[in-house]
């Protein structure tokens, strides 16, 4: 079985090639240090230019080669309390992963 590992792109992972000595290297660069996966689909409703900068940064620390995947933001939940993950928003990169893989 494949360990596929599906992550939105936050901010701290934006801030992290050039203030790693501030605030770290990122939730998604610490997952690909602690773990081992044969691909990581990142997801980013950056724009580009905000995302080439941890693009090359992220190439250089891991060997997982990342897939980057623009989406759109999922909608904010109606409450505090709402339980409706974003599935959806996971369903297309990970038939995209399998597809790849088959």
């Amino acid at each position: 079985m494949s360990r596929v590992l599906v992550a939105w792109i936050g901010k701290t992972d934006l801030r992290a090639p050039l203030e790693s000595e501030t605030i770290g290297i990122g939730p998604i660069a610490q997952a690909l240090d602690a773990r081992r996966f044969d691909e990581a689909v990142l997801l980013t409703d950056h724009p580009a230019t905000e995302v080439t900068a941890y693009r090359r940064w992220l190439a250089t620390r891991s060997p997982t080669a990342p897939h980057f995947q623009p989406e759109s933001s999922p909608a904010p939940p109606t409450s505090v309390r709402s339980t409706r993950p974003p599935y959806g928003l996971a369903r297309a990169p990970a038939s995209d992963t399998q597809a790849r893989r088959s």
